[in-house]
């Protein structure tokens, strides 16, 4: 008898009822007349807020009070740091050091900082070496407390104009604003801060789509100075370039970045037809 395991992430937006479901992301690779023109989410920017701090844990859905159901994200960190890196592996962890290296991942969330940036915030505050910290984040991902998303490599460029360096998330955006140390309301005042915690909250949502569709996430970046939030690829080869956007300002240099993307692979490659674009600007409104 072999016993396998069973890798479960937060729920969704869509399993916890935040989503209203209206796009299905397997429908925009499978049916090429797919409408999504004019679907919308219900969600207001507040509901975001809110909604990145509860996080998608599944207490938070037997809670009733508001209040209650941000505190769990905030028991869940304080555990991470006093209790659940020594368990995983019977070694003793400094809780401030491992308090520390959430902080400057909270900071860096969805972005490509270098892990010198993380050592460095760490160095800054304790007479630790790199290698130590390194350990202590090896801890932290098997908890699957952090990931990183790795850089795609299409087979239009040679590998060496793009870059590869990771993109630094956690598995639930809310032990991010845990380790901040800040609730909703902060976000009113720092819109900037909440455009990368929103994109960690996406990629949140694209890594369990990811395990029921047999897929991949990763995000693209290279020499040029064009980027792709996400790529979401298939088994059998195809992907959507997704662009990870919070206000309709911004979804014209969204799509004018993925349209630039593909007229770059018309110019290189004929097989462009294999390729599935897609702009999704919230993924509040997607399920399965």
């Amino acid at each position: 008898m072999r016993i396998s395991e069973l890798l479960l992430y937060p729920m969704t937006l869509w399993e916890t009822k935040d989503s209203n479901g209206l796009i299905s992301l397997k429908g925009l690779f499978n049916n090429k007349e797919y409408d999504i023109d004019g679907l919308k989410s219900d969600l207001k920017l507040e509901d975001l807020f809110f909604i990145m701090a509860r996080g998608g844990w599944p207490r938070t859905m037997i809670v009733k009070s508001d209040l209650a159901k941000l505190e769990i994200a905030k028991d869940y960190f304080w555990q991470i740091c006093h209790k659940d890196t020594a368990l995983i592996d019977s070694t003793s962890r400094n809780p401030e050091w491992i308090r520390t290296i959430l902080l400057s991942y909270a900071h860096s969330a969805a972005t490509l900082a270098k892990r010198k940036k993380i050592y460095a915030d760490v160095r800054a505050n304790y007479d630790v070496s790199e290698k130590t910290i390194a350990t202590y984040i090896d801890a932290l991902e098997q908890l699957f407390v952090i990931t990183d998303i790795d850089a795609w490599f299409p087979q239009i460029r040679s590998k060496t104009a793009i870059r590869s360096s990771k993109k630094h998330i956690f598995v639930d955006p809310s032990i991010a604003m845990a380790a901040l140390g800040i609730g909703p309301e902060y976000f009113y005042s720092d819109l900037d801060l909440f455009g990368h915690i929103f994109e960690n909250l996406v990629f949140r949502d694209l890594l369990v789509y990811a395990k029921a569709h047999d897929a991949k996430v990763f995000h693209y970046s290279d020499d040029f100075g064009l980027e792709i939030d996400a790529v979401y690829q298939l088994s059998d080869g195809r992907y959507a370039l997704i662009e990870i956007k919070s206000g309709e300002n911004a979804i014209p240099q969204a799509e004018k970045n993925l349209l630039k993307f593909k007229e770059l692979v018309k110019l290189i490659t004929r097989k462009f037809q294999k390729t599935k674009i897609t702009l999704v600007l919230s993924i509040v409104n997607l399920t399965f």
